[in-house]
């Protein structure tokens, strides 16, 4: 038995009706596809919350959803030549919570030789997004896939027409697109330490440079603000501690840097000291520098686990470019 070539999820709603979030993703379908040379799966979990009440009738209106959903997809994708779409799949869950749900995509994509899955969001916040849950962030938190994201604001750059009359492996790349730019945001943690490598292998199969992106987190203002670190009317030690701590960042940088060069890959990096939200402040280096990706992690430890989930959340929001969540242990 032939094993399966590698391909990209696209989860999607096909009962979804945005047509213009809709182009977006499917350029970055084709960014995607050009640069790795694997296929899209379209993807959707359909689910029937009432089938449990209705034994006596329920494989009548799932073969029913099935055809109506496969129709819809093939209605959604038929004007996309220049993607190589393969036939797409329906899983099928039985309930309707999104833990449940995304379970099933992510136990599905783990089993499969998914490459990647590639979801939108909508970019909602407060009561709206509490009163309608999120796919996404679900996603984020259970897929051991990576994931790349799509919020309506991005602005994905598209390359040219492949002829795609024959698949390649997914190895055999393409040369010509030192244009790509992949900005790795880190806390320079043992979980970026860990992802590092898998970002590298990504950046060489599609020709990609790399920025590092890092910023200083100043946990001591909150204190300061407080007075806590006052002691005898004067201030503890604190802007020599955040000195020492840039130096061993900027070292720890440079060093990250050196990896890729040795494996010929065009490598910079930035250290960030402002007193700013780091969410805006990594939008605002993306759009400095025109990346076409942005790499985050999915988790961290203590303090920054915290902090970098919010962090995350709002940059997958607010990016203008797609944004690429990677797993540690994956």
């Amino acid at each position: 038995m032939s094993t399966p070539h590698k391909k990209i999820i696209w989860a999607l709603d096909p009962f979804e009706d945005d047509a213009l979030f809709r182009t977006q993703i499917t350029q970055v379908l084709k960014n995607l596809t050009t640069r790795l040379r694997i296929p899209v799966e379209p993807t959707y979990i359909l689910n029937l919350t009432k089938e449990n009440e209705l034994e006596a009738i329920r494989l009548p209106p799932r073969r029913h959803y099935q055809g109506a959903a496969l129709q819809a997809i093939q209605t959604k994708i038929k004007d996309f030549h220049e993607i190589p779409f393969t036939t797409p799949k329906i899983l099928y869950q039985p309930t309707s919570s999104f833990i449940q749900l995304v379970g099933k995509l992510c136990e599905y994509a783990r089993h499969s030789r998914t490459e990647a899955i590639v979801v939108g969001t909508h970019a909602r916040s407060g009561l709206s997004r509490l009163l309608l849950g999120s796919f996404t962030e679900s996603l984020l938190i259970q897929s051991e896939v990576p994931v790349i994201t799509v919020n309506p604001s991005c602005q994905p750059i598209v390359d040219s027409p492949l002829d795609w009359s024959i698949i390649t492996p997914f190895n055999d790349r393409r040369k010509a697109h030192s244009d790509s730019t992949i900005l790795f945001a880190t806390d320079l943690a043992q979980s970026s330490e860990q992802i590092y490598p898998y970002l590298m292998n990504f950046a060489e199969k599609i020709d990609s440079a790399i920025h590092l992106f890092h910023v200083s987190p100043h946990r001591f203002e909150p204190l300061l603000q407080t007075g806590s670190y006052l002691m005898g009317g004067g201030w503890v030690g604190a802007p020599e501690r955040v000195t020492a701590e840039d130096s061993a960042a900027s070292e720890l940088l440079q060093q990250w840097a050196s990896r890729g060069t040795e494996r010929g890959l065009t490598v910079q990096f930035d250290l960030e000291s402002q007193r700013a939200p780091i969410a805006d402040l990594i939008i605002q280096k993306a759009s400095e520098i025109k990346c076409q990706w942005i790499a985050m992690t999915a988790q961290s430890s203590g303090f920054r686990a915290w902090a970098l989930g919010s962090i995350t959340r709002r940059v997958v929001r607010t990016a203008p470019c797609p944004v690429w969540i990677l797993r540690p242990a994956h």
